[in-house]
């Protein structure tokens, strides 16, 4: 379910930017074993011990500065922010790594005791709701490890884990949004909300990340319709983009749902953002869209080129893509496109795509992707694909081991007569389904079997980064067949 929580900002723990113009720029250090915040950063051997800092003033970052933490160390009970000014695309702010890669990456993480801080650290917070905040502008996040660990397990759902820690959190100044900023070959594990893009920020890219197990739940009770948390990348701005990541496992128990959490979450009235190119493992739904009823109604978003495998695991339901309509307390959500996705999905509650509450054509597109779903259709969500009104559907290969897969759309449920007349009911022939390599067989039905796709030069190239197309027409799903 949609996690709908804000975690507010700490005080007093800036990485405060200077304000004159950006220079050439200054590299700081960091380590965890033998630095010392008193010192003055520069050099390895005059490197601060920690992230944060409590000084009136704090760290100084600007445009063209580099926070460089060291390989091996583990740092905790503190959220770091990093406030960033006269950053710009040609000078931005890196936050990343140094030392022998062989020691694993520079860690945050939120538990009691983790770090031993000798001088100059202030008051530690512990249990903090944001590991790495980012403020402002054009800062690059690469190559760090965000770990989250519960306070509380609930032992009645199964040991669930249960807290509200996120991993990175961007969002704009008090003076205008957080524009330009980047999330890059990073591991996000253990947390309620990996990243969290807010609506104060738009144009970040979340890319090349590993999102794995963030199974912790915000909510978990017996309140009926409230239990929400364990996901990957929660987006509530416009235009940012999230592309070529794995998500594995998130995945939850949960009171209201039996199972929760999702790869991607979208909430409130963001618009226009790309979801492309990404790998997902064994999560309880790829991606769930929804706002709150005081919202704008958002438009524009686009889910395209994406490998979505589920197992037959605890829910037995994973989705792929679950949206809604007007007459949904979440809804509307308008123009959705969904394209040249495969997904495959054996579980015997396994859902495709949900689109209820009066899912009309203004609501979602679906064009050209793959849905292998085994869901029994006992009820009418476990299917191929469910929407309640005539939404735009053409050019899809559905099926499912039994043959015969569910799909319900404007009330018809005969998959012959339900889907457009340009749409496939067939084995897709992928190479290894059960190992998730759903590229295609030379022989399969998917190969020139697309339709093009509005402004094809955002997708140029297939989820294996092959040109699109290689045919004469594109194929259905994420891979383009290779001669």
């Amino acid at each position: 379910m949609l996690v709908v929580a804000v975690t507010g900002t700490l005080i007093g723990l800036a990485l405060v930017a200077r304000t004159s113009q950006a220079g050439p720029g200054q590299t700081y250090y960091v380590d965890c074993d033998d630095g010392d915040n008193r010192a003055a950063g520069t050099s390895e051997a005059t490197a601060w011990q920690t992230p944060w800092s409590n000084r009136i003033g704090g760290r100084i970052l600007t445009g063209n500065d580099r926070l460089l933490l060291r390989h091996g160390c583990v740092w905790g009970g503190q959220e770091t922010r990093i406030i960033a000014a006269d950053s710009s695309a040609q000078a931005p702010i890196i936050v990343s790594t140094y030392g022998d890669p062989t020691l694993g990456p520079p860690t945050l993480t939120n538990p009691d005791g983790t770090t031993r801080c000798r001088a100059d650290c202030g008051a530690m917070d512990w249990d903090p709701g944001v590991l790495l905040r980012v403020v402002g502008s054009y800062v690059r996040i690469d190559g760090l490890r965000f770990v989250g660990v519960a306070e509380v397990v609930d032992d009645g759902c199964g040991g669930q884990p249960v807290g509200n820690h996120a991993g990175v959190w961007f969002e704009g100044t008090a003076d205008g949004v957080g524009l330009g900023n980047e999330l890059t070959r990073s591991e996000i594990t253990g947390l309620t909300r990996g990243a969290v893009i807010s609506a104060s920020a738009t144009g970040t890219r979340i890319h090349d990340n590993r999102f794995s197990a963030n199974t912790m739940m915000l909510k978990l009770d017996s309140q009926p319709g409230n239990d929400g948390g364990a996901v990957g990348v929660q987006i509530q701005g416009n235009g940012n983009e999230i592309d070529h990541n794995e998500f594995r496992g998130q995945d939850a128990c949960s009171y209201d749902y039996g199972r929760d959490g999702s790869a991607v979450e979208m909430w409130g009235s963001g618009s226009d953002n790309d979801i492309h190119h990404n790998t997902a493992f064994d999560n309880e739904s790829f991606i769930e869209l929804g706002k709150p009823e005081s919202a704008a109604v958002p438009t524009g978003n686009r889910i395209g080129f994406n490998v979505v495998v589920g197992v037959d695991g605890p829910g037995e339901g994973q989705a792929f893509l679950v949206t809604r309509g007007p007459a949904n307390r979440f809804g509307p959500i308008g123009s959705t496109v969904a394209t040249n996705n495969s997904v495959y999905l054996p579980g015997r509650r396994a859902r495709g795509i949900i689109c209820q509450a009066g899912c009309g054509p203004e609501t979602l597109t679906v064009v050209n992707n793959i849905i292998w779903s085994d869901g029994d259709g006992h009820e009418v969500a476990y299917a191929a694909i469910t929407c309640d009104g005539a939404c735009q559907e053409r050019h899809n290969l559905l099926w499912s081991s039994s043959g015969s897969p569910v799909v319900s759309i404007a009330g018809d449920r005969d998959p012959g007569s339900a889907v457009h007349f340009n749409s496939l009911v067939a084995d897709p022939g992928w190479v290894d389904r059960a190992a998730g390599d759903l590229r295609l067989l030379p022989t399969s039905v998917a190969i020139d079997g697309g339709e093009p796709i509005p402004d094809m030069a955002a997708y140029d190239v297939d989820h294996a980064g092959a040109p699109v197309p290689v045919g004469q027409r594109i194929d259905i799903g994420a891979f383009e067949a290779q001669p």
